[in-house]
């Protein structure tokens, strides 16, 4: 009986090892004020990259008004939502598509 739980446990951990989660995709908004200035943008990616997430697609986009108030209307009572549509629709922002083990919880 010892041996086998050896073994199960061996096995358990050699598996853990070798069979990974799949990836997690999760959504990353640059805001307009960094996309503004290119040096800001390439560092905030390039720290992305270095926390280990794969850039799956990239887009650089305006965000309309009425997107804006969409995408956000799970804040629109909050004291905030008038001025975060304001801010997110103000210019161009960066928008991605990012993929890791355990996405979402790492970029929150």
């Amino acid at each position: 009986m010892f041996v086998c739980n050896q073994l199960s446990q061996l096995v358990g951990q050699t598996l853990k090892n070798v069979v990974k989660p799949p990836l997690q995709l999760t959504l990353a908004i640059i805001k307009p004020d960094v996309c503004k200035d290119p040096n800001r943008l390439n560092a905030i990616k390039n720290m992305i990259k270095i926390n280990g997430f794969y850039f799956i697609r990239s887009l650089m986009t305006r965000m309309s008004e009425l997107e804006a108030k969409d995408f956000y209307s799970e804040h629109k009572d909050k004291f905030f939502y008038w001025r975060l549509v304001s801010f997110m629709s103000s210019g161009v922002i960066s928008c991605h598509i990012l993929a890791k083990h355990n996405a979402i919880t790492e970029w929150r």
